[in-house]
């Protein structure tokens, strides 16, 4: 997923959707709940959930699931020149 995710994430350019933020947080919902419902632990799918929350309430909902850089370089503070 790094060659696909990657340049999109370098190039800040996630307005072009292959996969949105708004759907894979509801996909993840539903796996998560499934997985709760049959015991099974997703710490991994767990860790990525408050990223993909952060990336829905910062308005990423239509982009790209690439937009999840957007929220870490925001955490980190670091600032591109207009991306």
């Amino acid at each position: 997923m790094l060659e696909v995710r990657g340049p999109v994430m370098a190039d800040g350019r996630w307005d072009v959707p292959t996969m949105r933020v708004s759907t894979w947080h509801k996909d993840l919902k539903i796996i998560g709940d499934y997985a709760k419902s049959v015991g099974c632990p997703l710490p991994m799918m767990e860790a990525t959930l408050p990223v993909y929350t952060a990336a829905q309430a910062q308005g990423h909902g239509d982009h790209d699931t690439a937009s999840v850089c957007a929220v870490l370089e925001r955490l980190t503070g670091i600032t591109r020149g207009g991306g």
